[in-house]
């Protein structure tokens, strides 16, 4: 199908008219694949507006439309803090142990943490004895990182603080407006031996394809892209950087898009997510439901392991020979 009438053809499946001043991507940003429509109406949990989501052909990249020029409003003040509430400390431990793990990174090595959030990975992170930066668009100058550790507003900083030993990027690559041009860009900043692990909801995964459009974690329009293993893949194939692990199971993960998700697709009120970061009263009916995502992810868990709600690699660079 040409351009012109491919792009026509997805315009009119979603409907788009309100909108038609956005463009609406025609091939994959990866594999450049035509791109059909994947969900015609995701809902926003955060304002309550409807997005869809088309995905490649080829490798399954999911792509939120239309895209927001102006997603300030979306994200709101305190989107970045307390995302795992009491669980943000089990989070960071069991990160910091994988890191450990798969890069067997001595004291004094150099990690940078992109996106780091409200800091909790690299407060665990300084603790191991690495030298611990992170990039944060979000950080505000006054909010210092007493833990030993450094935030930087803006890449050209954290430049100056490089080579890295190891770049992590949890949730982060799915936010990003250009994937393969800041893995680029980051790859060229790790030592010989570094290596870049990257954490991202698995949008091809058990969980994804139970709940469909009410899966939680498509987080639209927040998400600008949906990944998979084989859209992953693709991705690091575009770069010098090559897979060596990879693994699927974050149960906070797990257990939240259970939990909101079966909400949402019930068509109950969708603010659990709310009640269990403290943002709201946590209820008994909030309860009731924790109690059954914690049941679901338990019977779950085998497949989990497999095809989690989340999908994490960790790759190293391959110098052309």
């Amino acid at each position: 199908m040409p351009d012109s009438q491919q792009g026509s053809a997805v315009s009119d499946q979603l409907n788009l008219s309100a909108r038609a001043s956005a463009p609406i991507p025609k091939h994959c940003l990866i594999c450049e694949a035509p791109l059909v429509v994947r969900f015609k109406e995701v809902r926003d949990f955060v304002t309550g507006e409807d997005f869809s989501i088309l995905a490649c052909s080829s490798c399954g990249l999911g792509v939120t439309s239309p895209a927001v020029a102006d997603l300030a409003r979306y994200y709101g003040p305190v989107y970045w803090g307390g995302r795992h509430a009491f669980t943000a400390e089990y989070c960071a431990r069991r990160r910091v142990s994988l890191l450990a793990s798969m890069a067997r990174l001595p004291p004094g090595s150099r990690v940078l943490d992109f996106g780091s959030g409200d800091g909790n990975f690299l407060r665990r992170a300084s603790r191991e004895g690495w030298v611990s930066v992170g990039l944060e668009a979000s950080f505000l100058p006054e909010n210092s990182a007493p833990g030993g550790y450094e935030v930087f507003t803006n890449l050209d900083d954290v430049r100056t603080r490089g080579p890295f030993d190891a770049i992590t990027l949890w949730h982060v690559l799915e936010h990003l407006p250009d994937p393969v041009a800041t893995l680029r860009e980051l790859e060229r900043m790790l030592t010989p031996k570094g290596v870049i692990v990257i954490g991202v909801p698995d949008a091809q995964g058990v969980q994804a394809e139970t709940l469909g459009a009410h899966w939680m974690h498509l987080d639209v329009p927040r998400h600008l892209y949906h990944f998979g293993r084989k859209s992953l893949e693709q991705l690091l194939a575009r770069t010098s950087l090559s897979a060596f692990r990879w693994w699927n199971h974050e149960f906070e993960y797990d257990l939240m898009g259970w939990s909101q998700s079966t909400l949402s697709k019930a068509g109950l009120p969708v603010d659990f997510f709310e009640a269990v970061t403290g943002r709201i009263p946590f209820g008994v009916k909030w309860a009731a439901s924790l109690a059954c995502g914690s049941a679901l992810s338990a019977a779950m868990l085998p497949l989990a392991l497999k095809w989690g709600s989340s999908i994490t690699v960790v790759a190293r660079r391959v110098d052309p020979r």
